[in-house]
């Protein structure tokens, strides 16, 4: 899957068109999830990932394969899953790993 904004549980639009950039820079609030299809703890923090998408619906959820995303070199190093939170373009903070829901939830119950 190539980078994707995820609005809802239901519905996951390719963004294609659009880069993560674009969609970050104009969304006044996004979380985006760094990850990779063969990424098993990836792929557990997926099923989550849905749940916070439907939770808190006015804010942009993308997700970004690095093995799918035309910016590949923009990933190199990172760890997997990755979480970055961004308001207003910016990004204000970031955590790694799988087991981070119970963060995740807690960071953007705040994230205003």
């Amino acid at each position: 899957m190539a980078s994707a904004i995820l609005k809802s549980a239901t519905a996951l639009q390719d963004v294609s068109q659009r880069s993560s950039d674009e969609i970050i820079s104009s969304s006044r609030r996004a979380v985006v999830k760094i990850s990779a299809e063969w990424c098993k703890p990836c792929q557990r923090l997926g099923v989550k990932w849905k749940k916070f998408a439907n939770k808190y619906p006015d804010i942009a959820f993308v997700e970004i394969d690095i093995d799918e995303c035309e910016e590949k070199g923009k990933y190199r190093g990172v760890k997997l899953p990755t979480t970055r939170f961004y308001k207003s373009g910016k990004l204000e903070d970031w955590v790694v790993g799988e087991d981070v829901a119970g963060v995740i939830d807690e960071m953007l119950e705040t994230f205003g």
